[in-house]
């Protein structure tokens, strides 16, 4: 869980926005089932050193407003599309509820050692993060695939997940987290094929010629 201090915004609309961004300030909404949504601005700096860990879509937020505190889950991170600072942040108000969705970040391990990336294939990443709901008491920070048994065009799929307990899978569209791809399916083909023809020469080379005693 974080600390995230923050005041409600007395104007929204674009041009205030970039004025709160400015001075240091990031935009915020919480959304809410039964209000309207708040508008809040938080200090970037404070943020910023929270979003740097990599964590932050799977953590559980404690947010004071004004003196008064809520719990609340990310949804959505807006980014500069230059410099990738932050420019607005949208939570989902979760202070009177068990279960969360949060995005939490997949973490590949033995890329190195996959038979597949040995043989010259390419690790393709589709999916870095993947939508879980959870206990918010219990919200993991990341999930962990091993990948070193994978060959070349061999897939991850969300139904390959372990999931830690208490976790289940939020509906997606596209199953597909991490492939296996490239040349090296190619050069296994390659290989059999000149192994066949040096097999086929060694067979036609034991053959007697013509005149020739068996």
């Amino acid at each position: 869980m974080i600390k995230i201090q923050s005041s409600l915004r007395e104007k929204t609309g674009s041009s205030s926005s970039r004025r709160l961004l400015k001075s240091g300030l990031i935009p915020a909404a919480i959304q809410t089932k039964s209000e309207k949504p708040l508008y809040i601005k938080i200090d970037a700096k404070e943020i910023e050193r929270e979003y740097a860990k990599g964590n932050l879509l799977s953590t559980l937020a404690k947010i004071t407003i004004d003196k008064k505190e809520t719990e609340a889950i990310i949804r959505r991170i807006d980014t500069d599309p230059v410099t990738e600072n932050i420019i607005h942040i949208e939570f989902i108000d979760c202070k009177n509820t068990k279960e969360v969705k949060i995005k939490s970040k997949i973490k590949f391990i033995n890329i190195e050692k996959s038979a597949g990336i040995k043989r010259g294939g390419f690790f393709h990443v589709t999916k870095r993060h993947i939508a879980l709901i959870c206990n918010k008491e219990n919200i993991p920070n990341f999930i962990e695939i091993n990948v070193e048994k994978l060959t070349v065009g061999s897939k991850i799929r969300l139904s390959d997940i372990i999931l830690p307990e208490g976790s289940k899978l939020a509906p997606e569209k596209d199953d597909l987290i991490a492939s296996i791809m490239g040349r090296g399916l190619k050069a296994e083909e390659e290989d059999s094929k000149t192994e066949e023809v040096a097999e086929d020469k060694e067979s036609k080379d034991e053959k007697p010629k013509d005149g020739e005693k068996k």
